[in-house]
């Protein structure tokens, strides 16, 4: 006794009668397909709520990555987060920590340009290797998508040889002969389209679900980089400020030591002079006239050329400041122009990958397309039967 599966509008049949009439291959494709559907169903409802949450956690960090200006102000709770996008910027405080960026002072000196490039590359490895993670157990629904029509296919036309060579042994051609080898081998055709179809259209979801959280991946590596570069950019202009603070407070005290010797110098002339006066108070008056006057020439003379000299040092230092300007500009437009023509370089990197996926994906109904039209090419054969 079984309890038949009657499809509407079609009379006197049922799932079990094509089954129990088929052969042993048949049954064998039958219920190959049956857990082949199964487990497609199990791995396609796996991975749509894992890709789900992955998604909705790797789009979340990354909006809270963006809204920190640190980008080491997750390195304390980067474990907590489930994303890929917190294990790819795990990966990246890992390598930055076996740089030795924290000084003896306790603070962290900014990343080199080559240090920056490291980071990128291990970050970059990080996101393939969640891309794996994420692709884990794709290669079994493209399985059910190409293998199950083939299947089913086989076992159709399996079916309808042993329906017909059936057909010859009974030597008459009627529709109590030939029917239950036929409705038999449709069967495995039915089950290979319910194990294609839903495939078909869970494999194009999780696939679509892969590509953006591939992207938000990319986003924060592109994030994360940017904003290396820019607190690198920031601390070396501090040290540059520092640096001129230092320079301007050394020309400073160093003016003031060349003031003090001038004074002391002075002194020393004017205790000389009031001794020499001393010892000559009794020449005569205008001796003592004329050497006041040579004094005071030498000292106008004396004052002049200190004074020419301190212009010629001021100008000196004026000139090599500005030099010095000049060179930091034209360091800075390199390294700006540099800057920019790598960024060019990931776009164009990015529109070319972004080419080859959809080139990828035009390809894919174009084999779907070419598919269905063998899956259609058995049905004729029982009409021309019936004719006979």
């Amino acid at each position: 006794m079984y309890l038949p599966i009657s499809l509407p509008g079609v009379a006197e049949t049922s799932l079990y009668y094509a089954f129990r009439n088929s052969d042993v291959l048949g049954k064998a494709i039958v219920v190959g397909l049956f857990l082949f559907s199964m487990i497609t169903w199990i791995v396609m409802i796996e991975k749509g709520f894992g890709l789900k949450s992955a998604l909705r956690d790797s789009a979340a960090f990354l909006s809270k990555f963006r809204a920190k200006r640190n980008p080491f102000s997750f390195a304390d709770r980067i474990e907590e987060d489930p994303s890929p996008a917190a294990r790819v910027c795990e990966a990246g405080y890992l390598r930055i920590s076996e740089m030795n960026v924290v000084q003896s002072n306790g603070t962290r000196r900014a990343l080199t340009f080559s240090e920056v490039d490291i980071v990128r590359a291990t970050l970059e490895q990080a996101v393939a290797d969640q891309i794996i993670v994420l692709e884990g157990k794709m290669i079994f629904l493209a399985t059910a998508v190409s293998i199950s029509p083939f299947l089913g296919l086989f076992g159709t036309v399996w079916g309808i040889m042993l329906a017909f060579t059936e057909l010859a042994i009974a030597g008459k051609a009627d529709i109590q002969t030939l029917a239950p080898g036929v409705s038999g081998a449709l069967l495995t055709t039915v089950l290979g389209l319910v194990v294609a179809i839903p495939s078909v259209v869970g494999y194009n979801i999780i696939t679509s679900q892969i590509k953006s959280t591939i992207v938000h991946l990319d986003n924060f590596v592109e994030e994360f980089i940017v904003k290396l570069k820019i607190e690198n950019l920031v601390q070396e202009e501090q040290l540059t400020q520092e640096k001129q603070e230092q320079e301007r407070k050394n020309q400073l005290e160093q003016a003031l030591r060349e003031q003090e010797r001038l004074r002391q110098q002075e002194q020393m002339r004017q205790e000389i002079q009031q001794t020499r006066q001393e010892q000559e108070r009794l020449k005569q008056l205008e001796q003592t006239r004329q050497e006041q006057e040579r004094l005071e020439r030498e000292r106008r003379q004396f004052e002049q050329e200190r004074q020419e000299q301190e212009r010629l040092k001021q100008l000196e230092k004026t000139r090599q400041e500005q030099e010095r300007l000049e060179r930091e500009r034209r360091q800075f437009e390199q390294e700006r122009q540099e800057q920019e023509r790598l960024k060019q370089l990931e776009q164009s990197r990015l529109e070319q990958e972004r080419q080859e996926r959809e080139q990828q994906e035009q390809s894919r109904p174009e084999q779907n397309m070419q598919e269905q039209p063998s899956l259609l090419q058995p049905d004729p054969e029982p009409n021309e039967t019936r004719e006979y």
